[in-house]
């Protein structure tokens, strides 16, 4: 055989061999691709199910969805009823908060009003008791004078009749002692006198209160005719204390006016003390 023969024998035999490989590769690849397609084929069903499944579950979720939105526009719906409903008794209510608005208003202007009122009546209250206080006051004092000048003048015009009758006493006692010294002469008796130091005190012990006095020396006392004194006679006047050192004897009067329960006398001579109501009044002072 020749070269060339054996380098075409050579050459067949690497081409046979390279047919040889090529075989199992390609047999290789056959099997390697029937597996991919198998696995492909089964995550295609898969995928195909999976579909299907979320396909489903949009159709559900859309409808849950669409029945959702249909219940949200339905509540939406109800919701604006509501709103619609709330502005009309909102402004109801506004309306009848305005009107309360007004009447309390109205009733605020009545009662400043009122208490407007009520302050100028106070102040007129308060005037006119001022008034009435001062009226009343000035009235008192001028009822107070007309019976001080009532109480003077009576006791002016007291003074003024026990005088003219302690004078026209004075005169009948004065007559009645010059007849009683002629008729003691006639008999050839004495010129004693019959009463001593001045004093004529009652025959029978007596003793009153003094009740009032004058600005003119006049005493009323609690003692008359029912217990003997008569015109003329004469009491001595005394106050008594509780108190230690405090008892003063005042000095005597002689009665000048009677009535059956009092009496009204002059002092003898000055008292030692004006008398006061409650000094007391004796036909004679104990131990004396």
């Amino acid at each position: 055989m020749t070269a060339f023969g054996k380098i075409l024998a050579f050459i067949n035999l690497g081409f046979s061999i390279a047919v040889g490989i090529l075989g199992v590769l390609v047999y290789i690849t056959r099997v390697n691709y029937a597996s991919e397609y198998t696995k492909l084929k089964d995550r295609f069903e898969v995928l195909v199910k999976s579909r299907d499944v979320m396909e489903s579950e949009v159709t559900r979720v859309k409808q849950k969805a669409s029945e959702e939105v249909s219940r949200a526009e339905q509540a939406q719906k109800a919701a604006q009823a509501q709103v619609l409903q709330f502005t009309e008794d909102l402004k109801v209510k506004s309306d009848e908060v305005a009107e309360q608005k007004k009447g309390l208003a109205s009733r605020d202007a009545a009662i400043a009003a009122a208490d407007a009122e009520s302050k100028r009546r106070d102040t007129e209250v308060k005037e006119i008791k001022t008034m009435f206080a001062k009226e009343v006051k000035d009235r008192l004092e001028l009822v107070s004078e007309n019976n001080k000048l009532r109480e003077e003048t009576t006791a002016a015009k007291i003074d003024k009749e026990s005088v003219q009758k302690q004078n026209e006493r004075l005169v009948q006692q004065l007559q009645d002692m010059a007849r009683d010294l002629e008729k003691i002469k006639s008999q050839g008796g004495g010129t004693g006198a019959t009463v001593k130091n001045g004093k004529n005190p009652p025959p029978e012990g007596v003793e009153g209160l003094v009740k009032s006095t004058t600005s003119g020396g006049l005493v009323t006392i609690s003692i008359g005719s029912d217990a003997g004194l008569q015109r003329g006679h004469t009491l001595e006047v005394f106050r008594l204390s509780t108190t230690p050192g405090q008892s003063r004897y005042l000095g005597t009067i002689r009665i000048l006016e009677l009535s059956a329960t009092e009496a009204v006398g002059q002092p003898v001579r000055p008292l030692n003390e004006k008398a006061q109501t409650g000094d007391r009044v004796a036909s004679k002072i104990l131990g004396s």
